[in-house]
């Protein structure tokens, strides 16, 4: 639906546009010209600006017909389909901004228009979400203020007069599901007409979270330097068994015993295991160096044995021995001194001490500064930069947490030379670069609520990103492949190893995973973010690895064509410049 003009308080009419969105309010007046539905505004016209955001929690709120005003603490601010609030946004300085909704909501639909006429993408609201990214728009400082209406739409709805009317009318027990807690509308200003930083290439991952991947990984480098990539990021694991409470007991490497992974073996970090370790980056950091590629590190701690837990989820101090063994020794301090006998000093390294691990990093900041400062004083390197890697949602994780435990966080930000994140979240059909940028301001309003939000000083690592093909039915089992494209962008991160699953020979399927890769490029391209991204690495494993780093049998000559294209693009780039400031002199 459309918006073809919003009445003003003068007779005057000013050109509207689409964006989907939800809310509701208090009082009612009808904006014309809303094509088949009429949005109310329901509060008078609100002000909001980069520093001020509007406080949806406090204004307005409403208790239901018979309850207890004593003990209804949610207010509901949209009460009814159709409801609208009206707000004047002053622009301070010229560029492009977004607006965010912060809080949790249900399975409503939004709508947002702005008086710029501006489509930029169609979202809607993820169920128990952290923050909605409601969409970006180009302004200008000195003009007219920009007018927005965020209307509640029913996306049940049939257009029909009786269904809306229906629909409008809804019961404040119908209606509480889908507003439980918001808190703010905030203005976020992105980078502006200037870019927040050159293009970034796109690397690709050397996986070596097995010995057996580890063995194979110069295999792996040589193919990742074949397709034209200036970099790789080595995916090391680290294994851990855990108790029934989802705490370590005891790390090592994990040596697989097929057929059957329930019977794998975890060997301890020590004596000959802790040499061929040694041997095994050791010989693929040397590799990196003779092709010539940028090197990142991304060392994950996943779990073997009887209780498996996701890495995002199970709770260690990095400081603290298990059997006489802690994360800082057998994982980051190792890899530091395969750094330090492989690659020559001067060779740029990043490393992201952690890989989509919120609940360690969330419980435990101090103990990762602590990490951090004992890595720099072991690294002989003098291009080593060090940092955290985020998982794209739920970092908090499972465990309590204090608002002093969010100052520490705020510190370690500080502590590292660039914070990481995996970019799996939700994207849409088509998927656009604004998915993606919508991704980091998400990350962002979820790292506010834990009283440390995203630094602008520090450049944000795309340590991972791809679309799988697999997909998460509606009772959330995942399944191989996926059975309809909705589902692979609802769950990009879902994918397969195994070519008799290989969702990539339906042509729908097909088309939209070109799709994405060419909005992922255009994203790296265009550097809208408000924060720097210097580089980013694609999940070149099963059916997430276009290139066929590991496996042909996944490979798009498409998709390899375009990402070659980018690289190529932007390594000639300071060449060109190199040449043409010559003739100018």
């Amino acid at each position: 639906m459309m918006f073809i003009g919003i009445q003003r308080k003068d007779p005057s009419f000013l050109p509207w546009n689409t964006f989907a969105c939800l809310l509701s309010m208090i009082f009612s007046v009808v904006l014309s010209g809303c094509g088949s539905n009429e949005f109310r505004a329901t509060q008078p016209e609100s002000r909001l600006t980069v520093d001020q955001p509007l406080n949806l929690s406090a204004s307005a709120a409403t208790t239901p017909q018979g309850a207890d005003s004593h003990t209804s603490t949610k207010p509901r601010l949209w009460q009814n389909v159709g409801d609208a609030l009206v707000i004047e946004a002053d622009i301070p300085e010229d560029g492009d901004y977004a607006l965010v909704l912060d809080g949790t909501v249900g399975n409503a639909k939004l709508e947002l228009k702005s008086t710029l006429g501006e489509i930029t993408r169609k979202t809607h609201p993820e169920p128990q979400c952290a923050c909605n990214y409601l969409g970006r728009f180009p302004a200008k400082a000195g003009v007219q203020p920009v007018r927005i209406v965020l209307g509640w739409m029913d996306p049940q709805a049939a257009p029909s007069a009786a269904r809306q009317e229906q629909s409008s009318h809804q019961t404040p027990e119908e209606t509480a599901p889908r507003f439980t807690d918001l808190r703010q509308l905030r203005l976020v200003k992105l980078a502006g007409s200037e870019a927040s930083g050159p293009p970034a290439p796109l690397g690709f991952t050397c996986h070596m979270g097995y010995p057996d991947q580890m063995k194979r990984a110069p295999k792996f480098v040589d193919r990742i330097a074949e397709v034209g990539s200036p970099a790789v990021e080595f995916a090391i694991g680290i294994q851990c068994e855990l108790d029934d409470n989802q705490r370590v007991q005891r790390w090592g490497l994990r040596f697989h015993q097929p057929p059957d992974w329930k019977k794998d073996i975890l060997k301890p970090l020590e004596g000959q295991t802790a040499a061929d370790f040694q041997t095994w980056m050791k010989t693929a950091f040397a590799r990196a160096v003779e092709k010539q590629l940028e090197i990142a590190i991304l060392l994950h701690a996943n779990t073997s044995g009887p209780v498996y837990v996701w890495r995002n989820d199970f709770d260690f101090d990095p400081l603290v021995p298990c059997e006489n063994q802690a994360y800082v020794d057998v994982g980051p301090l190792a890899v530091v001194q395969a750094l330090n006998e492989s690659v020559p000093p001067d060779w740029p390294v990043r490393f992201s001490i952690t890989g989509e691990m919120g609940t360690t990093i969330t419980r435990y900041p101090q103990a990762w500064i602590t990490v951090i400062e004992r890595l720099r004083a072991a690294s002989k390197l003098n291009n080593l930069q060090l940092g955290i890697g985020l998982n794209h949602t739920s970092n908090r994780g499972k465990v309590p947490y204090s608002d002093a435990q969010g100052a520490e966080l705020a510190k370690l930000w500080q502590a590292c030379d660039f914070l990481g994140v995996s970019f799996y979240k939700d994207l849409d059909i088509p998927a656009t670069p604004e998915d993606f940028l919508g991704h980091l301001i998400y990350l962002d309003s979820e790292m506010r609520a834990l009283g440390a939000p995203l630094p602008l000083n520090k450049p944000l690592v795309v340590t991972e990103f791809g679309v799988g093909g697999s997909g998460m039915l509606d009772g959330g089992k995942v399944v191989h492949p996926a059975e309809k494209v909705e589902h692979i962008a609802r769950t990009p991160w879902a994918m397969t190893t195994k070519i008799s699953e290989n969702p990539w020979t339906n042509s729908e399927y097909t088309a939209y995973r070109r799709q994405v890769h060419d909005a992922f490029l255009r994203f790296l391209a265009d550097q809208k973010s408000p924060w720097k991204i210097p580089v980013a690495y694609l999940w070149a494993m099963g059916s997430c690895d276009p290139v066929g780093i590991e496996n042909l049998g996944f490979e798009d000559p498409e998709v390899a064509r375009i990402i070659r294209a980018h690289n190529q693009k932007i390594a000639e780039k300071p060449a060109k410049t190199e040449q043409s400031a010559s003739t100018d002199e």
